[in-house]
Formats: C-alpha cells, structure tokens, sequence
C-alpha cells in the first residue's frame, strides 16, 4: 500500500530543539551543531542513513558533470522498518485505492529483491535539484507493478499521483516507500518507481519481488 510522506526529523529541527534551556558559552554553539548534524548521520536512521551523500557534495559532482536543472538521483534503496505503522485511509489516486499516512520508518538494508511477506516495507530515497524558485514544487509520482486484483475484481499494475514536497534553494530530499499490507499485493515481479517533473523523470528505481520459499529451494538444489 502506498505510504504518505514518511516522517523524519531534519539536523536544522534537532539543533533548535536542542538549544532550548540550554546555555552555552561562547564559542561552543558551532561546535555542538556539528556534533549534532553527525549525530544524525550516524542514529537517525529516518532521513541520513547508509551511503547517503551530502547536499553539498551532490552539488559539486553536478557542476562537475555539467548536468542541468531539473535533475535528481536516488541515494538509498532497499528494505526499510516500521516505527510507527500509521493508519489507512481512502485515496483514489493510489493502485488499490487505500494508503497509509502518518508513517514514521528507519532504513534497514539495501536490497533490490524484495520478498513477499506481509508487512514488508521497501521503497528508496531521493534528491531533486530543481529551479531555485520551486518552494513547493508539485511531483509527479508513478508506480508501475505487477498485476494486482483487488477484491472489487478490478486489476491493476500501474498508479500516478500528483505530490507536494517543500526545496530549499531547489533541493528536495524525500522518501517514496511501499507496504505490502494486503494478500493481493503479494504478487511476484518487477516493480519501478518514478518520480517526475514538468514532464521530465527524474529518478527511478527498480524492485523485483519473490516467493522466499521459491528462492531458499534454488539455493538448495
């Protein structure tokens, strides 16, 4: 089931939390931030997690590359865990017409096979560079799967949904996660996220999903 913006804390939200009723003399707030900001690098599993690349250093390799605005790239992909499983609710844009809100997750591991159980959480992480005068640029979302049949009988493999996301200066940074909830989601194949913009792609990521039991009797034989 399509998950609704997965919640995260930024560095800038930690460092002001953290400031409050504390004192400081001078010279040490500096210091603190970044401390602060590696923190989140190592433990905050929910935004800066494995491998992922600094703003700062996606902007240099881009100048380095010549690449043009509107661009993106993923910076993390695979299986991620449920803190807070959120609730469903009706939406006519998603495949099944449910999705999840108020979800908070961590990442768990890399992964571009993903096994069908229930319960399962895999989707990736994305940077956008955008034109600097994009505050709320709108995205467009796509999801192409393998075909579903929901229990109306319709059959589906395919979703698009228009989204909010907030940039600073043109960049974007957000999650696009999946939750196989139901039985007939467990269905076996090839699955692509997209993410659009004015009529460009962006980013894209690939999942193959499986039987687990399928794969554990091919690695016995």
């Amino acid at each position: 089931m399509t998950i609704a913006g997965p919640r995260y804390e930024t560095c800038i939200q930690l460092i002001i939390r953290s400031w409050v009723n504390m004192k400081l003399v001078n010279g040490m707030k500096t210091q603190y931030s970044l401390l602060l900001c590696a923190s989140v690098t190592v433990l905050g599993g929910l935004q800066f997690v494995h491998g992922s690349e600094t703003s700062a250093d996606i902007s240099s390799s881009a100048m380095q590359d010549g690449l043009k605005v509107p661009w993106g790239k993923v910076t993390e992909y695979g299986l991620f865990n449920s803190l807070d499983k959120g609730r469903v609710v009706a939406d006519v844009q998603s495949n099944t017409g449910k999705m999840i809100r108020g979800v908070k997750v961590e990442f768990a591991k890399p992964a571009t096979h993903i096994p069908l159980r229930k319960g399962t959480y895999f989707g990736y992480r994305y940077w956008l560079k955008l034109p600097p005068d994009q505050y709320r640029p709108k995205l467009t979302r796509r999801l192409i799967h393998p075909d579903m049949h929901l229990p109306d009988g319709t059959q589906v493999n395919w979703s698009e949904r228009v989204i909010t996301r907030k940039a600073t200066h043109g960049i974007v940074t957000s999650l696009d996660i999946y939750a196989l909830s139901e039985a007939y989601e467990l269905v076996e194949g090839e699955w692509v996220f997209q993410i659009w913009f004015d009529g460009k792609m962006l980013v894209s990521q690939g999942f193959t999903t499986y039987w687990p039991e399928t794969e554990e009797k091919e690695v016995s034989e």
